[in-house]
């Protein structure tokens, strides 16, 4: 569970809360859940859902607000599925999903992955603060072993900005 920022704008806080067991037809896929905020408190359901669809994925393992990398005025959030496949096994998958008047985006606007088998990319998420020289926030995402024999993993910075095109890895740390 983590603060979710003002996803709808709404001047109200919102929470996000992942199930990274949840099944829903898939073993394990995931799952993530966003509560408005309000002046009596917090919603009583969820007003937003997301899974990985995917068995195993283990989406929302990690989630955490964003800050708003568009520059559109609404808070994103970030969900990493650590032992999501996608050409390579347990690659992982981190997916950002933008915020708006109506709430969070139905699908990931983006997702990045480590395209190495066992790395467990998005194993952590967090927003990375103000990303210099672009409006918007940064995110930060985690790769849990990285390299010939499970080497420690590695953090990516990505700055954030109007266009998808913008995130890109700006450093990295190595353990």
């Amino acid at each position: 569970m983590a603060s979710a920022g003002d996803v709808n704008g709404d001047g109200c806080s919102d929470v996000i809360v992942s199930a990274d067991l949840y099944d829903n037809g898939q073993t394990n896929e995931g799952r993530a859940y966003v509560y408005h905020g309000s002046a009596s408190g917090l919603s009583l359901t969820a007003n937003w859902t997301a899974e990985s669809d995917q068995a195993g994925a283990f989406f929302g393992v990690s989630v955490a607000a964003a800050g708003d990398v568009n520059g559109d005025g609404y808070s994103d959030v970030i969900v990493g599925a650590d032992e999501f496949d996608n050409g390579q096994f347990s690659e992982g998958r981190a997916f950002v999903y933008h915020g708006s008047a109506s709430g969070l985006s139905l699908t990931a606007n983006w997702t990045a992955e480590s395209d190495q088998a066992s790395a467990s990319f998005g194993y952590s998420v967090a927003s990375a603060g103000a990303a210099p020289a672009v409006r918007g926030q940064a995110i930060r995402h985690g790769v849990q072993r990285h390299g010939a024999g499970d080497r420690p993993g590695v953090q990516h910075r990505r700055a954030g900005g109007r266009a998808a095109a913008r995130y890109r890895s700006t450093w990295c740390l190595r353990d």
